[in-house]
């Protein structure tokens, strides 16, 4: 059920702000990456994504460490593996929807792919802010 009020507080979360905004950057070079491999390299998606995906997380860890979450901590290695953790939880729940919509839709794979990363988004900034980088932002 969608609730307004939940909505709302995130809208007006700058931290929440910031993070979409650096989602959107590390989307645009993951799908990039992702059409470059794909037209030039290999057509298989799995292999595009985990390219792809490899160098837009390292981007979006140290983006989300310094800007979003503002981290001073001496937690650093513990931070950097719960990250790739999740990130490659994210990495199946991505690949496995851009496989459902590569084998049931006729849709162009920059659109696939598009799909696939806004449907990790969200879980991505939860996992984030609840696990990863809890308390230690500094205001």
């Amino acid at each position: 059920m969608f609730n307004m009020e939940v909505f709302m507080n995130l809208l007006s979360n700058k931290k929440f702000i910031k993070y979409v905004l650096f989602s959107f950057l590390t989307t645009f070079i993951n799908v990039v990456l992702y059409l470059i491999t794909c037209n030039f390299l290999t057509k298989n998606i799995i292999i595009c994504n985990a390219v792809a995906y490899g160098a837009s997380i390292s981007l979006s860890f140290k983006l989300n460490f310094k800007y979003v979450y503002k981290c001073q901590t001496k937690q650093y290695k513990k931070q950097v593996l719960l990250y790739l953790f999740s990130k490659i939880l994210s990495y199946f729940l991505d690949s496995l929807v851009l496989i459902i919509l590569d084998k049931y839709c006729s849709i162009l794979p920059f659109f696939e792919k598009i799909i696939s990363n806004a449907s990790t988004c969200v879980l991505n900034y939860i996992i984030g802010d609840k696990i990863i980088f809890k308390n230690k932002e500094i205001n």
